[in-house]
């Protein structure tokens, strides 16, 4: 279960890195925004797999209520996570890409980020309503 954690910590330090190294115009804080970038899409893919299985341990039985809310918190962070792989293909060998990049690809973090606080929401909901009341 901690491993859920990473990819929420690595992925917001990866966009603040990215808005001061851009700021800066610091090439090795543009590194440091990119390997928390590739940590964190790491982690979030192992978060998901992590998830999936207590998604099946603990959801799907007949008799839980929060079938819907892990759905959807599910749905939320693999599409986060897929955007932050797709970002992370954008800078592949290129994290200088952060110091001279588009509008589109802040506002593009900025939603990954709002929708990963969305998902964050529903795990809480999921773990503190559905999960740990019945443990």
């Amino acid at each position: 279960m901690i491993v859920i954690h990473f990819p929420s910590a690595l992925l917001v330090m990866d966009s603040v890195f990215a808005g001061v190294g851009a700021y800066n115009q610091n090439e090795k804080i543009a590194y440091a925004a990119y390997y928390c970038l590739i940590a964190g899409v790491i982690t979030g893919w192992t978060a998901m797999v992590s998830g999936m299985y207590d998604l099946f341990k603990y959801l799907m039985r007949s008799e839980h209520s929060g079938i819907r809310t892990g759905l959807v918190h599910a749905g939320v962070q693999s599409l986060v996570v897929l955007g932050f792989t797709l970002i992370l293909s954008l800078e592949y060998n290129h994290p200088v890409f952060v110091l001279h990049s588009p509008a589109w690809f802040w506002i593009g973090k900025g939603l990954l980020l709002l929708g990963m606080g969305v998902g964050n929401y529903f795990g809480g909901e999921l773990l503190l309503k559905h999960i740990v009341k019945e443990i």
